[in-house]
């Protein structure tokens, strides 16, 4: 079976937090749209981040309804990564997909964690960890939120998080 993918950049590049993380660095995030259904949706989502400045799509796979851009970590919220995938019509829902950076976290930290997550300014909720340690986050509208501030938050609260597509389990 082939997978759909468009790879407009091909290469990995490790989102950082180091002191060039808000001076124009570039980072990826990947991010799971459960509505992208057909390559037409895949194609649409992509034209549609076309338009945006300092963002670049790695990946778009309708078939495993995720995508992973590369983007200026100053300058690209999370929110105006969402809003233009949701496209003028509302048709497309995206949630950040992140991965703890180590295995077999404990559900008590798990939960800390989450908390910890749902308070960063912007973000409306985060989930549960799945059985890959993956957790979906949504967003408000604002205020704009910016990858380091939840890689941030997520260290600080003791579980690393990193972008599934990056990750090698540890």
């Amino acid at each position: 079976m082939n997978i759909a993918r468009c790879i407009i950049f091909v290469g990995a590049l490790a989102v950082s937090l180091g002191q060039g993380a808000m001076r124009g660095e570039l980072g990826t995030a990947s991010f799971h749209i459960g509505a992208m259904s057909c390559v037409s949706c895949e194609k649409a989502i992509r034209s549609n981040l076309s338009k945006m400045t300092s963002v670049q799509v790695v990946l778009a796979s309708y078939e495993a309804k995720r995508m992973q851009l590369r983007f200026d970590l100053s300058k690209v919220s999370m929110q105006q990564v969402l809003a233009t995938v949701r496209g003028k019509e509302g048709n497309y829902e995206a949630r950040l997909a992140l991965r703890y950076q180590v295995k077999n976290v404990a559900p008590a930290l798990a939960e800390h964690e989450q908390l910890a997550l749902s308070k960063v300014p912007g973000v409306r909720a985060a989930s549960l960890p799945d059985d890959k340690g993956i957790i979906l986050i949504t967003f408000r509208s604002q205020p704009p939120t910016y990858l380091p501030e939840i890689l941030k938050a997520a260290s600080d609260a003791g579980a690393p998080l990193e972008d599934p597509e990056q990750a090698v389990p540890k």
